[in-house]
Formats: C-alpha cells, structure tokens, sequence
C-alpha cells in the first residue's frame, strides 16, 4: 500500500474518532473535526456550484452564443450586493427568485407524491390478482383506510370529541403514534448503519492498516484529556 493512501486512512481514522469522542463529551477535538467537515463541505459545495454554473451557462453563451443567459449570469451577480449595506435590498432580487421559483417548483412536486398519489393509493380498488393465501394485500388495503380515516378524524376540532368520534380520533392517534415510531426506528437503523460502517472502516481494513488505528486513538484520547486537563487548570 502506497505512503499517500495509509496517510488518507490515518487521516480517515482520526477524524472518525475525534467524531465519535463526542459521546464522552463535547471537546475540542470534536469542534476541530466539525470546523473541518464543514470547510471541506462549503469547499466542495462551491467548487460544484461554480463548475455548474460555468457549464450551464458560460460554456452555451461562450460557444452556441445564447445570449439569453446573459440575464441569468446578471441576476446571479446581484448576490454580491449582500456585502454592501447601502445595496443590500438589490441582494433580495436574487434571492426572492430562487426562493419562489424552488417553492413552485417544490409545491408541483410534493402535491402530486404526497397530496394525489397518497389518495390515489387510499383509495385505489384492491388489485383483483391479490388473494389472501398468496399475501397480505387486503390487510394492508384495510389497515390503510382505517388509519387513514382515523388520522383526519383526529384532526376535527370544530365538533366535541365524544361517542364514535372519540373513538375514530383515537384510531388516528395511535396510527400517528405508529407512523412516528417507525420513521424514528428508521432513523435510528439508518444511524446505526453508518456507525457500523465507519467501524467495519477502522477494524476491516486491508494490509493492516485497522492496526495504525489504535496508536492514532490512544493520540486522540491523550490529546482530549490534556486539552481538557488544561481547561479545568484554567478555570
């Protein structure tokens, strides 16, 4: 293995830990690989956005002669004024563009995958294919519609919830409970798989090199404690 790529590992392992030490605690070791994670980020997102904007409109006015980005290049270049304070309103030209045009384009997008299909598949006639030995299709048909029902009962404010009503109102409230658990359970496996990647990264890696990773810890740990050491003398 070359010098280059055992550096970029050592370099990958550290930073995985200063990471991780925050479930000891908040430190600096910490804070240095957030500030570096978010330069890298902000670097890399600029980096992208200038070769975009290069590619999407400087090369087809340069080469095809499309003048009408011009106009687009122009009102790019009011975000400038959000460093003049005398200027600063040009800034809102720019932005109140890109937000309503990304809300527009936003609200087409969500209505029809969350808003139509969502009813569409609330209300959608059973697949005749389906049968109860083959799966569960008209369970989960049922089980949706009650749910859903449930959850816009729960939702009814103008009327007191008694009677049937109280009971339609509960159905939706435990369907939100569910629905809630299972996006939290989700988030928690989709935390956990990236815990076990970085692990499999530390442990798993070829040549030897998981072994470098344990000097580069005990590094890490003494450096936190002398660094938290100093803080509590200073204190």
């Amino acid at each position: 293995m070359e010098t280059l790529e055992i550096l970029g590992t050592l370099m990958a392992a550290a930073f995985t830990l200063m990471v991780y030490s925050f479930l000891y605690k908040e430190n600096k070791a910490y804070r240095f690989a957030e500030h570096v994670f978010i330069g890298l980020a902000v670097a890399h997102s600029t980096v992208i956005s200038s070769k975009y904007v290069w590619d999407t409109a400087f090369t087809p006015l340069i080469t095809k002669g499309d003048t009408f980005w011009i106009l687009s290049i122009l009102v790019g270049l009011l975000y400038v004024f959000f460093f003049s304070k005398k200027y600063f309103w040009i800034y809102r030209i720019p932005v109140s563009t890109v937000v309503g045009t990304g809300i527009g384009l936003g609200m087409a997008g969500l209505l029809r995958s969350q808003f139509i299909d969502q009813i569409i598949g609330t209300i959608g006639l059973p697949d005749p294919k389906a049968t109860w030995i083959s799966g569960s299709y008209y369970i989960n048909v049922v089980l949706i519609a009650i749910g859903t029902i449930g959850t816009l009962f729960f939702f009814i404010f103008t009327m007191e919830q008694k009677g049937p009503l109280l009971y339609a109102s509960q159905v939706g409230r435990w369907t939100m409970m569910i629905a809630f658990g299972a996006a939290f359970g989700f988030t928690v496996m989709a935390r956990m798989s990236l815990l076990i990647g970085r692990l499999q990264f530390l442990l798993d890696y070829p040549a030897g090199v998981a072994w470098y990773s344990i000097p580069v810890a005990i590094v890490v740990v003494a450096a936190v404690a002398l660094m938290e050491r100093g803080k509590g003398k200073k204190a």
